[in-house]
């Protein structure tokens, strides 16, 4: 049997039937999203909400704090550090001495004439002179003893009082490379040896040790030492503000 426009009834056609599930599926998705958000509310009725806080944690680092202190010299201190120096030369003398030598041999009577007060002299032997022409180069250094100075230190006043001993000569010297030897003469029977020379030196050293000292060796010594010590003292002491006197102790 046919009916009517060629369709079974109660039948649908295939685009009906697509229809018909697209829409079953929109209605499936609609209700599982207000199940889920229906859920959700439920939940944070009954759910106290936890909200993150970030604390920040701050770390105190110890700070080292340095106190500068005044560091206060004393005048012990002070009076060990200059008697290290010990004897100290503070003026040298340069010389060229120029000196003659003669010697002979002589016969020493020392014969009286009987019944007289009259004395033969002494008698040169003959051939036994011996002269000769020398010079040479030297120093003669002058100083004062550290090792005995004496300081004292008067903080309240901002003094400080250095006393030293008078200056004096240390040592004396020649060169024996700048000996020269002039115009020598030896008699017939002598004959010129080194310890005339030396002996020479012993005895006439003192000469120019007095020259020395009579051109002022010892003062300019003593003035040296005092400008030595002064700034020593200022320079590695750092005594900034102190007055520094110098003065000598006489023997």
């Amino acid at each position: 049997m046919f009916y009517k426009h060629g369709r079974i009834p109660g039948s649908m056609n295939r685009t009906g039937q697509i229809i018909a599930i697209s829409l079953m599926l929109i209605a499936l998705i609609t209700i599982v999203v207000l199940a889920v958000r229906g859920y959700n509310a439920v939940k944070n009725i009954f759910t106290p909400k936890v909200e993150r806080v970030e604390v920040e944690v701050v770390k105190e680092v110890p700070v080292t704090k340095y106190v500068e202190k005044e560091v206060v010299i004393s005048g012990e201190t002070i009076q060990s550090g200059i008697r290290e120096m010990g004897k100290l030369c503070t003026a040298e003398y340069f010389f060229t001495h120029v000196s003659s030598f003669e010697q002979s041999s002589k016969l020493n009577t020392e014969t009286q004439i009987p019944g007289t007060n009259i004395i033969f002299p002494d008698i040169t032997i003959p051939g036994t002179t011996k002269t000769f022409v020398y010079s040479y180069d030297g120093s003669i250094k002058a100083g004062v003893d550290f090792t005995v100075i004496i300081i004292e230190k008067d903080d309240a006043k901002r003094t400080i009082s250095v006393t030293i001993p008078e200056p004096e000569i240390i040592s004396s010297s020649v060169d024996p490379d700048s000996f020269k030897l002039y115009d020598e003469k030896a008699g017939l029977f002598s004959r010129i040896k080194v310890t005339d020379v030396t002996d020479s030196f012993a005895s006439l050293i003192k000469d120019e040790e007095q020259k020395a000292r009579d051109k002022g060796i010892l003062t300019q010594a003593q003035d040296n030492a005092k400008n030595l010590i002064e700034n020593f003292i200022r320079n590695t002491y750092g005594v900034q503000g102190f007055d520094v006197a110098v003065k000598i102790r006489l023997r």
